[in-house]
Formats: C-alpha cells, structure tokens, sequence
C-alpha cells in the first residue's frame, strides 16, 4: 500500500498521517494502520468489533472522533463516510449523528452495533440521536448495519430531530427496542420534506415496544412525507407491538412493506395523505390499518392483501371495517371500496335458529325467523342501512318474492319463496354493497 504523505513514510507500513479534516476537528488517531482518506475507518480511533462488552466505552468514543472527523469541512466540502467492520461491537451511550454524515457498514448481517444491559441515556434514550440543533438535517445516513437495544428497558433505536431529503435508513435493521425502533420528533427546522428509508428490518423487544416507527405532528399540515419500501416491520412472538407505524398529521407513502406480530400495522390521524402499495400482513396482527376517527386526510389502498391479518382496514373517519381478504383498491374521501361487497354469505336455510355462515365474511350470524325469513346480523356496519343487497338459492322456479331489506346498520332481512310459498333452502346466498 502506498503510504499518503512524505511522513507517513517514515512509520511501519502501512501507516497513514493524520489528515487536514483531522487537524481542524482536533483528532489524533490512536491506530494509524487504518485510513481516513476517503471512507473513514472508525478502527483508526480504537474502535473494536470484537463482541466484548468491555470494549463499549473506547467504540463510543471511536464512533463520536470519526464523525466528528466527518462532519468536518475540509478544503470547502462537507460531509464524509464513516466506515465500520465486520462484527458485533459493543457501545454503552448515545451516539449523535450530525449534518452531511453517513455512517455505513458492510451489511446488515454483518456489521452490529449492540447496547450494553447497563446503557446510559442521561438525555437521549436512543442509541443513535440525529440533530443539527435547530436546522435541518440532509445526507444523514445509515446504511448496511443492524442496531441491537438489547431489551434494555426504556431504550429505542434512533431519534431524530431533523432528517430530511437524502437522509434517513438504507438496508438497516433495529431489533430489540422496548420504545420505538424510528422516531421522528417535533421538529424546530420548519419546511420537513420528506425521508425515505428503503429495506429496513424492525423487530420488536419480546418484552414489547411502543411502536416500530412513530412521526410526531411534525408539519401540522400533512406536508413531511415518511416513504417506506421494501421493508418489514414485526413484533416479537411474545410481548406486544403495539402499532408498527404511528403517524398523526403528517403524509406516508407504503411500497412493499410486510407487517407482523403488532395490535395495529398503520395507525393514521390527522391531516396527511397515504398512499399504500402492496402492504401485507399475517396472523397475529389484529388491523393491517386504522384511521381514527380525527383522520381528516387522504388514504389510497392499491394491491393490498391483509392475509393472517384480523382486519384489512378499521375506518373510524368513515365509519368503514373491512375484514375481506384484500381490496382492489380503496380511496378516502372519494370512491371508498371499489369492486368490494361490504358484506357476503352463504347458509343453510333449512336449520332453525341462529347459526353462523358456512362461508362469508363481515357476517356474524343468520337467524332463521320463519319458513323462508331470516335475519343476516353483520359484524361491522355502520352505513345507516344505506346498502343494496342480492339473495339466490339453490331452488328452482325461484318466485318473484325474493328479496332482501335493510332493517338497520346492523343486519338486513332476507326472504325467500317458491312459486309465491315460502320456502326454506338449504343453501343461500346473500351478499351486500355499500352506497
């Protein structure tokens, strides 16, 4: 290796001088063997990816040397990439990430930043604090590493004051956090854009956590946009995830994100605009979305599938439950559901009593009132009966009485008959729209 200056030179190769970022930020390396020319080599400051608690101290203090390294203008530019090695290393304080930093490892499996069960959090009980004070902050990156919190009490994966466009998670996993895995603050700087994070992994504490990404009324006005891809987002198999994704009053953008193991996938309130493509869920998450009743803002579902999930999407703006399996698409305010029945069954009509459908959904039970008169009582609906219905059966030279009528926003009535008798059938079908 070629040595980078006359002095480096005179040390045992390779050895690499104390550069002019160096210099003005008042660093000295301790490990000279690694470079800070381009990339910055954390290990150059003693840091040590030797999974050995009693390393925690001198890897925080590495990590803050480099950044602040980093972050230093140098020859009129700003901004550089701090660089970690393979392994798991230790660190028992909040790191803070500054301004135009990128702090990337070798791969998200690869590169594990771990806290200490004894993790001190005197301001910030994060393990990583993004802030530029009262500015926003830009180029602020982490990317190809994991962040374990270790189930420490308390304790969440990153804050930020500040990130803006080209800031924010690329191919990162946080796991283990008890608070939250992300959280967007209020933040001071004015004029929040947006913020991607693209192939993150978020696995809850087993214990539980609060939520996986949490954005605070940032904007007031919708106007901050959080964008999500190619991303999963899971609680633990004990414990509770209470929501994957809360945010109020701001706008989210879904693409390819899969949820686990939480109460509810998307919490929305407020103002804010939500375009969701291709989310899923699965078994252990009770709603794949839910927009409370103070949600004012826009949502849009295209190619969404809640799969396991107990609900697809609980509407408390709109007053709207939907327990299909998958919507072809769904717009609030405008078009609701499209090409959707808010209700469908099948039952044998020809059983007395109440009896649950053979097969349907948003269906709780069918009452059999009299010969070829029933009673549908649906689970959730509350349209004020303002719905069309549809009733056949499996019964030839079905009469001219056949028809169905709202009662209330919780069921309808369904009468059948053959040839102008009423008959029993034992096997309807019903089914329901909304207007």
């Amino acid at each position: 290796m070629l040595a980078e200056s006359a002095q480096a030179q005179t040390c045992t190769a390779p050895c690499y001088a104390r550069t002019a970022a160096e210099v003005t930020a008042g660093v000295t390396p301790t490990n000279t063997a690694f470079s800070a020319n381009g990339p910055i080599d954390v290990r150059r400051y003693g840091y040590s990816a030797d999974n050995n608690t009693a390393s925690a101290t001198g890897n925080v203090t590495a990590l803050n040397k480099a950044i602040l390294v980093a972050a230093t203008t140098d020859g009129g530019a700003t901004g550089a990439t701090v660089l970690l090695p393979t392994g798991v290393a230790y660190i028992n304080s909040t790191i803070t990430l500054p301004n135009r930093v990128r702090l990337q490892g070798q791969n998200a499996s690869g590169s594990i930043l771990k806290a200490t069960t004894t993790f001190s959090t005197p301001s910030q009980p994060y393990m990583f604090w993004a802030t530029n004070g009262s500015t926003a902050m830009f180029d602020s990156i982490l990317q190809d590493l994991f962040i374990d919190c270790s189930d420490v009490s308390g304790l969440g994966g990153i804050l930020t004051d500040g990130w803006q466009e080209n800031s924010g998670l690329r191919s990162v996993g946080i796991m283990k956090f008890t608070t939250y895995g992300l959280r967007f603050r209020n933040m001071s700087a004015g004029g929040q854009a947006s913020c991607e994070l693209q192939q993150i992994q978020l696995f809850a504490s087993s214990s539980g956590a609060t939520a996986g990404i949490r954005v605070d009324s940032i904007s007031l006005a919708g106007s901050f946009l959080v964008h999500v891809r190619d991303s999963v987002i899971a609680g633990a198999t004990t414990g509770t995830l209470a929501r994957a994704i809360d945010i109020a009053n701001d706008s989210l953008l879904l693409q390819n994100v899969h949820f686990e193991s939480c109460t509810e996938a998307v919490h929305i309130d407020g103002v804010g605009s939500h375009t969701y493509h291709n989310i899923t869920g699965i078994a252990g998450t009770t709603s794949l979305v839910h927009a409370v009743a103070t949600f004012t803002g826009r949502l849009t579902m295209v190619g969404c599938a809640r799969n396991g999930a107990t609900h697809f999407l609980v509407n408390d703006a709109s007053g709207e439950t939907y327990t299909s399996p998958d919507l072809a698409e769904y717009v609030y305010p405008d078009l609701k559901a499209r090409n959707t029945a808010k209700a469908w069954c099948f039952f044998n009509g020809a059983t007395a009593g109440t009896n649950p459908p053979t097969a349907g959904f948003n269906v709780a039970s069918v009452q059999r009132i009299s010969t070829g008169r029933y009673k549908v009582n649906l689970s959730n609906f509350t349209q004020n009966g303002n719905i069309a219905m549809l009733v056949s059966c499996n019964q030839n030279a079905q009469g001219a009485n056949n028809w169905c009528q709202a009662v209330n926003a919780a069921g309808f009535l369904v009468n059948l008959d053959v040839a102008g008798v009423p008959t029993d059938a034992n096997e309807v079908h019903v089914v329901a729209f909304a207007l």
